[in-house]
Formats: C-alpha cells, structure tokens, sequence
C-alpha cells in the first residue's frame, strides 16, 4: 500500500509538471510577441494576488490532513505560514497543526514545513484480520496517537493566479508505539498484529490538495 501511494505521487507529480511545462511553452511565446506582458503579469503579483489566507481539502496517505481532510494555511511573515486541519483516517478522526517555509513569493513553488498530527483512535473498530480461529471479524480498541512530521511540498498556481493545486511527500514519527486492545474476537496471530499496526498513524507521507485564496 506504501509503494502504491509513493508511485502514484511519483506519476501525479510528473503529470502536473508536464501540463506545467506545456502552459510555460506556451506564455514564453506569448511573451515574444508581447514584451510587455511579464511587466504586467509582476505588477498583477504585487496588486493583491498574493493571498492572506487560503482554504481547501487535501488526500493521501499519512496526510496529515487524514485520507480526506479540510485544510487553512495563514501566511504570516513573506516566507512562513502556520495552518491546520481535519480529516478522516484509519485510525479514527484526524487533526494536525503545521508551519511552512517557502522558497519563492506568495506561497508558490518549494516549500518545507513540520508540524503534528493527533489521531483520535476508535472505541469499536471492527475490521477482518487473521486469527488463532482463523480469519474472522474483530472488535478493537484504538487508542489515540500522536506524531511529529517533516515534508517537502511544491505549490503551483491553480487557474488565473490565486488558488492554489500541491503536491507533497514527507515522514511521519509517533510519539508513542501503536497501541490497542482487542475487544472481540479470537487472539490475534503475528500476521494479523501486522495488518493492524500497518494502518496505524506513521511513516512515509504522500499527498496532494488543493487551496483557494481569501482576501
């Protein structure tokens, strides 16, 4: 499942660069034939299209807005951000809080930031794993857990100039080891431990979203 999220980012992230490639073909010629349209376009920048807010849905795997979430990201300073958000995962409801660096102005192109996630667990998770009875339905409790992360995300422009389309790949490290108990059901086996412990909340992150600008 891991391999399958990090080669779909992989083509994702290949695709958009290419659409990408296309569009800056296409403006350098515009631009030959328009040579006042790059003063235009900076000046168009620096009258508003720079954002103070922006709002939008993200998904991934180990995103750290959940497997679909509601994101916010602030900018405070020219170069730093802090935002937030909430989404669904396999590990109950998510919530995290993150700060950006970015590399280039308004919030677009490189950018790394760091943050945590909290995972709020499941009172009666029943799921089909493997059992000293078999393979058969079990009722788990889920407890919560909480992580630290670290991520490089690349932001494009989305439409005219103020929404926002990015990708992004990273690692995330609980603060504590999975932890569960077991409700109904026969005793799990090694295997079926496993198949728990691989949806708990950690390791490698990869995502994409979308975020539209606010005044």
């Amino acid at each position: 499942m891991k391999q399958l999220a990090i080669l779909t980012f992989i083509l994702l992230l290949g695709a958009t660069h290419a659409t990408y490639a296309q569009d800056d073909a296409y403006e350098s010629a515009q631009k030959a034939d328009h040579p006042s349209t790059k003063l235009k376009r900076h000046a168009d920048m620096s009258a508003g299209a720079c954002r103070k807010a922006y709002i939008g849905f993200s998904m991934g795997f180990n995103n750290p807005g959940g497997i679909l979430g509601f994101d916010i990201d602030i900018p405070i300073v020219k170069s730093v951000s802090i935002g937030g958000g909430f989404g669904s995962s396999t590990w109950g409801n998510k919530i995290y809080l993150d700060a950006r660096y970015y590399l280039h102005p308004c919030q677009r192109g490189l950018a790394f930031g760091a943050g945590i996630t909290h995972n709020t667990g499941s009172s009666t998770y029943k799921t089909n794993t493997d059992t000293y009875g078999g393979r058969e339905k079990v009722t788990l409790k889920l407890d919560p857990q909480t992580n630290m992360f670290i991520g490089a995300y690349y932001f494009w422009t989305l439409g005219k100039k103020y929404n926002r389309f990015y990708a992004q790949l990273g690692y995330s490290v609980p603060f504590t080891s999975c932890s569960y108990t077991e409700l109904a059901g026969d005793p799990l086996t090694e295997k079926g431990d496993r198949r728990i412990r691989n949806i708990s909340p950690g390791g490698m992150m990869a995502g994409f979203g979308f975020s539209f600008g606010v005044h």
